[in-house]
């Protein structure tokens, strides 16, 4: 097999391209030294000095006294708020606005029906679960017995017992 013979460039062709170059190289600083004398001067950047505008106002004898133009409510720090701690409808009003009141003087009379019947349910909850922890304090003894007879397993066991627990909790 025969490698391939590499031939040089002519003389001729190698002149042209570093001509070429050259006058390219040549160009681009021409075209940079034109850009550069047509720019825009650049005004020298200079510091602002801060200044204050000032009215002069010519002196004037007399009494004068300053005055204020406000917009608001006045309040009296002896006056209250009052909220009751339970929802009911009021009933009797004993006292106005703007009238004095003494320390435990009755303002309001509410409704107490709502009061009393949430009160009424209440105590027959409480009373319920009085009765259920009363039937687990009987219930477990009983499982106890059956879990030394071998009829019913220790979970069990445990389950009355957290059983008796939660009902003691829920009375407490």
């Amino acid at each position: 097999m025969t490698t391939p013979r590499v031939t040089p460039p002519k003389p001729e062709k190698r002149w042209r391209d570093r001509w070429l170059a050259g006058a390219i190289v040549l160009g681009a600083v021409i075209v940079y030294a034109i850009l550069m004398a047509t720019r825009d001067p650049k005004p020298p950047l200079q510091a602002e000095e801060q200044s204050w505008r000032v009215t002069v106002e010519p002196l004037r004898y007399g009494a004068f006294s300053p005055s204020l133009v406000l917009y608001g409510q006045t309040e009296s720090p002896s006056a209250a708020d009052l909220a009751a701690n339970i929802a009911a409808d009021v009933v009797q009003v004993n006292v106005l606005e703007g009238d004095k009141v003494r320390k435990g003087q009755l303002l309001v009379r509410l409704d107490n029906d709502d009061p009393r019947i949430n009160l009424e349910g209440h105590q027959a909850a409480l009373k319920h679960e009085q009765e259920l922890l009363e039937l687990a304090r009987k219930d477990l003894p009983r499982a106890e017995q059956l879990f030394k007879e071998g009829l019913a397993s220790d979970a069990e066991v445990d389950a009355k017992r957290q059983l008796m627990e939660q009902r003691g909790l829920a009375v407490a």
